[in-house]
């Protein structure tokens, strides 16, 4: 089994959280993003963050900004600008400005407890 971290980023307080309990899982989308790690010989691994979960109406806004920047300070910097990390560099920031949508994989394996806990496990990586 492989365990996933969720982070709640809906824009809504606690309160109204608590107010509204009818909500249900069809209301929200589920983003990742990705970020490389690189390697001394060969292309970067590609690792997904943690799960994010928004009401289906909100923008992605600057959730991605932090991987991007990852990127080019591990990759491009500290990886030395390698040619192939360059072209792995530019697909993954790509994906990472609106994210990548995982809500159809997710739609009917994730329930209310799983966000509430904070983690979702699954028995294949997404």
């Amino acid at each position: 089994m492989i365990e996933y971290k969720i982070k709640d980023a809906r824009k809504t307080t606690n309160e109204e959280l608590l107010d509204n309990t009818n909500w249900d899982t069809k209301d929200l989308k589920f983003i990742v993003f990705e970020y490389l790690t690189p390697r001394s010989v060969g292309y970067p691994t590609k690792k997904k963050s943690k799960i994010y979960c928004l009401n289906k109406s909100d923008a992605v806004g600057n959730l991605g900004f932090k991987y991007i920047l990852y990127n080019y300070i591990v990759c491009y910097f500290i990886g030395g600008g390698l040619p192939f990390n360059n072209k792995q560099l530019k697909s993954s920031n790509k994906k990472n400005k609106n994210g990548i949508d995982i809500t159809n994989e997710l739609e009917s394996k994730i329930t209310i407890k799983d966000i509430e806990n904070g983690t979702l496990q699954l028995r294949q990586p997404l």
